[in-house]
């Protein structure tokens, strides 16, 4: 806006004069000296906007490999950790850490206790979300000195710290700042926050994380928010040491894994049953009636008490519950994060997102992210050999197996089956699968869109319907028992990983005998 008012400006002087030309009209306009100062200085402000981007970091644009169909997705990058210290060893961290969500800004001490083996002087790199500034950095009480290298690079940047010869280090990190958004998701504005009424933050976006190796390093820490804000941490549940005057709370936070994450809102909490140990439901109380309406807590329970006798429960306990998550808008889809299972606020509303990969109703999508718990946590499933082998398709044909239990094998078929199919047909009848020679002429940021559409239905659609295939020829109570086996005991060959032959060998089947086609 500011660019193109300052043209708007520039072109008033080039409005005609009666009796003179162009050239005239310029030059006559031009003595009114204000024109030209303020087009040039609107644009020229537009200029340094448009680098600095406040708000969103400068990670250069990755692309995937190319090809589409049933060729498979590779991601062309480094790894975006840099390699660990040998040197160094973490031994635990510690944060105290002012969020200030009316300002969206966050302050924040880190203290690491490191080892240092080598009994020389060592550099060490931080990790952080490039929103961030370091204000000081000590070790041991000194100062050390540091580079902000300010790369930015899938959403971080590199600070290079020199570390003492001490063997025992504590290094104390003081930052400010507000998480920036990573440039991939620009288009849609997605990425970690803190606002008014929501805070999200984890990993980079919350601490630098170090480069030193970390087994059993976890994360305590402090955390201040405002007082109507409802915290929740992946570990050990928060809880509140203390109110404070202006109207803030302090947490304490706790996370033997060290991986913690943070979201904090207006949520309200309900237990679940049906899994044996604790298990939390947190929700925006904005949301409430249509909760209710939608009967949520039921679809859940349902999936809870499904996967508990058909796979068995969960390793969480009451010291670490399983926590179930409603976050916002802005974080598509679902996931993990230690002991917490995210999912997006758009799969429960009325007319929210469905994924069709997963079913054709807001029960099949809730139920199937919930099932991932099972297949993501509780057992690990992978695949060197063939990357479409993953705990989605798994989830997909369990959600299955849930609707046909409940409402019989028609609605199953209709809501589940015939969904994958579409999904794989759309794949298959897509221009660029059936004239792979025209996928070279377009941009490689569009057929990195494509391969992620198109892995998506493989590994969630595609494989759903070769385990539907398996069940046919083998039986569907006889595949419950193969997955219940998997589940318990783990996989033979790459132990604990269960692995696409395991799946094979336990049905006592081979990859030919799967075929799609049939399955459909």
């Amino acid at each position: 806006m500011s660019i193109l008012s300052g043209i708007w400006f520039l072109s008033l002087l080039c409005v005609r004069n009666h009796g003179k030309g162009l050239l005239g009209s310029f030059a006559h306009h031009v003595r009114r000296a204000y024109l030209p100062a303020l087009s040039f200085a609107l644009m020229g402000f537009g200029v340094i906007l448009y680098q600095s981007e406040p708000y969103i970091d400068h990670s250069p644009a990755k692309i995937y490999g190319s090809g589409v169909g049933g060729t498979q997705t590779t991601v062309v990058m480094d790894s975006p950790y840099a390699e660990g210290n040998p040197n160094l060893t973490l031994i635990s961290t510690q944060l105290d850490t002012d969020i200030e969500a009316s300002r969206s800004r966050l302050k924040s001490t880190a203290v690491y206790q490191l080892k240092n083996s080598s009994g020389k002087p060592q550099e060490c790199i931080l990790q952080m979300n490039p929103g961030y500034i370091i204000d000081r950095i000590t070790a041991n009480g000194e100062k050390v000195s540091f580079t902000d290298k300010k790369n930015d690079h899938e959403q971080m940047k590199d600070i290079i710290v020199s570390l003492p010869a001490e063997k025992e280090i504590r290094l104390e990190v003081r930052y400010k700042g507000y998480p920036k958004i990573w440039s991939e998701t620009r288009k849609q504005l997605s990425g970690y926050k803190i606002e008014r009424d929501y805070v999200e933050l984890n990993g980079i976006h919350l601490r630098p994380v170090i480069n030193a190796s970390a087994e059993g390093a976890g994360v305590t820490g402090e955390i201040t928010l405002p007082a109507e804000l409802l915290l929740i941490s992946s570990g050990q549940p928060a809880q509140v040491i203390h109110e404070n005057e202006g109207g803030t709370k302090t947490w304490r936070i706790d996370d033997p894994g060290g991986s913690v994450s943070l979201f904090a809102g207006d949520y309200i909490k309900r237990e679940l049953s049906g899994g044996g140990t604790p298990i939390y439901f947190y929700y925006s109380a904005k949301h409430a009636k249509q909760m209710e309406k939608l009967g949520i807590q039921q679809i859940l329970e349902d999936t809870i008490t499904y996967c508990t006798k058909r796979f068995g429960p969960l390793s969480h306990t009451e010291a670490e519950p399983l926590s179930i998550l409603e976050t916002a808008g802005h974080m598509f889809g679902g996931g993990s994060s230690g002991n917490l299972n995210i999912i997006n606020e758009s799969h429960f509303s009325e007319d929210g997102y469905i994924n069709s990969h997963s079913g054709a109703t807001i029960a099949d999508s809730i139920s199937t992210e919930i099932i991932q718990t099972w297949w993501l946590q509780g057992a690990m499933v992978m695949d060197a050999e063939n990357s479409d082998w993953t705990n989605g398709g798994l989830s997909v044909y369990a959600a299955y197996r849930i609707a046909k239990e409940m409402y019989g094998e028609d609605y199953a078929r209709e809501h589940h089956v015939e969904e994958w199919k579409k999904a794989w047909n759309s794949m298959n009848h897509n221009f660029y699968v059936r004239h792979p020679e025209y996928a070279d002429i377009l941009p490689e940021k569009y057929i990195a869109d494509l391969q992620v559409e198109f892995s998506t239905i493989r590994t969630h659609a595609g494989m759903a319907l070769k385990i539907y295939r398996a069940a046919q020829l083998i039986g569907g109570d006889k595949m419950d028992a193969v997955l219940t086996g998997l589940y318990q005991n783990g996989g033979t060959e790459h132990p604990p990983f269960i692995t696409w032959h395991d799946f094979l060998n336990a049905c006592g089947l081979t990859e030919e005998e799967l075929n799609i086609d049939e399955a459909i």
